[in-house]
């Protein structure tokens, strides 16, 4: 008569017999044994959060730029609209390029200022989900964490090329205002050169 299998005996042999079959599911884990964390997790865990890092400051220097470029336009905008603080100015005898100049600026400040307002960022290490992993040991809060992590970077990166595309709109606009005023400015040389060359024309004509 055969011996029977004791059940420590038939436990590990259906461990197996699951760890050999793809069609079974993996064996539970017994309780009070830890899975060790994956070998790589500590370069892992710190590559991604110097990613998010990284991210951070990309952040803060596209929030820095537009900041600059908002005041820039806004004091711009306060300076055409006041004709310049002169009756010479460029804007006083243009009134048409006074009004595209506004405009353009009005523009260029919406796309700016929407830049600086988006803002929903995620920040790591979430403080309630650390208390919540407390009772865990060091490598499998990381190895818990890297879906929070990446879940946060792919946030964090579409949200960096949101608010780059409102910074790059303002920055267009801003070039486009340029531009037209430079134009004018060179059709006014332009004009001015003219009229000095007639007048030495006529001067030498008078001379003779």
């Amino acid at each position: 008569m055969s011996e029977v299998p004791s059940p420590e005996v038939r436990q590990l042999v259906n461990r197996v017999r699951a760890a050999t079959s793809a069609s079974l599911p993996a064996p539970p884990t017994p309780p009070g044994v830890r899975i060790p964390a994956p070998a790589s997790i500590d370069f892992v865990y710190g590559e991604a959060t110097a990613a998010l890092a990284s991210q951070r400051q990309d952040l803060n220097s596209l929030d820095t730029k537009a900041g600059v470029l908002i005041g820039a336009s806004a004091a711009a905008f306060g300076l055409i609209a006041t004709n310049g603080g002169s009756a010479l100015s460029i804007f006083a005898r243009h009134p048409a390029l006074q009004t595209v100049s506004l405009v353009m600026l009005a523009a260029a400040l919406l796309g700016l200022v929407g830049a600086v307002f988006v803002r929903s960022y995620i920040e790591y290490p979430d403080v309630a989900r650390l208390i919540g992993l407390a009772e865990l040991q060091e490598g499998e809060i990381k190895t818990l964490s890297l879906d929070v992590i990446h879940r946060a970077w792919a946030h964090n990166r579409a949200l960096i090329l949101k608010k780059s595309r409102w910074l790059l709109a303002g920055q267009f606009v801003l070039g486009l205002f340029v531009f037209v005023v430079v134009c004018f400015k060179v059709s006014e040389w332009d004009k001015l050169s003219a009229a000095l060359a007639w007048l030495r024309n006529a001067l030498r004509v008078g001379g003779t």
